[in-house]
């Protein structure tokens, strides 16, 4: 290949098997020279397991990194994408919404959206297939969003006191990481310890 922009999505969820021989391919053949490759990520959503790979495209391979903030810290950006989304699946789904009731979006707006973007769609999506009006209602909005809060929660695990001191520590650790969404460099702050501390501990 040469001259295509490559973009491989949510290297997050590759296999650390398949991480490895991405990274042999790279550094074997002309694939990143000859070509643009785009990876994604979403940080503190499994990223213990893509930590060497992640090193890997920062150090050797030179990738530039772009953040892109959560979307709980740009939340004045969801109309505009609440907007292009209905407008998507208006077609797609036979419908002719237009956008929200009085308050509706403000609920949207309020809501902490710890899966982001993907959430805000899903969201969106479970909205239109309810709604038989024009506009989504305020009622609805609050459904869905309850919904999503208990499968949020869900996601918080007890922490298991039985077992050696090893097994207990990763334990607290793993329900640290839940309660903090994931998140790796938050749970290291709350944990009082540095976030390769934190890695090693779950590798052991």
């Amino acid at each position: 290949l040469r001259g295509c922009s490559i973009y491989i999505k949510n290297i997050q969820y590759i296999p650390a098997a398949i991480q490895k021989k991405l990274a042999l391919c790279l550094k074997n053949t002309l694939l990143l020279q000859n070509n643009r490759l785009i990876f994604s990520l979403t940080e503190g959503i499994n990223d213990l397991e893509i930590q060497e790979f992640h090193d890997y495209l920062i150090g050797d391979a030179g990738c530039v990194t772009i953040s892109v903030p959560p979307l709980r810290d740009r939340r004045n950006d969801i109309p505009s994408l609440a907007s292009l989304y209905i407008g998507e699946e208006n077609q797609k789904l036979a419908k002719q919404v237009i956008g929200f009731a009085k308050n509706a979006l403000d609920i949207l707006r309020q809501f902490e959206w710890p899966q982001n973007i993907a959430q805000l769609k899903k969201v969106l999506n479970e909205l239109l297939v309810m709604t038989t009006d024009s506009y989504i209602s305020e009622h609805d909005v609050k459904i869905v969003l309850n919904k999503e809060r208990k499968i949020c929660g869900t996601s918080v695990q007890a922490v298991n006191i039985k077992g050696t001191l090893d097994e207990i520590t990763r334990s607290i650790i793993s329900s640290v990481l839940a309660s903090e969404k994931m998140n790796q460099t938050k749970t290291a702050k709350r944990l009082g310890i540095s976030r390769s501390t934190l890695w090693k501990k779950l590798k052991d």
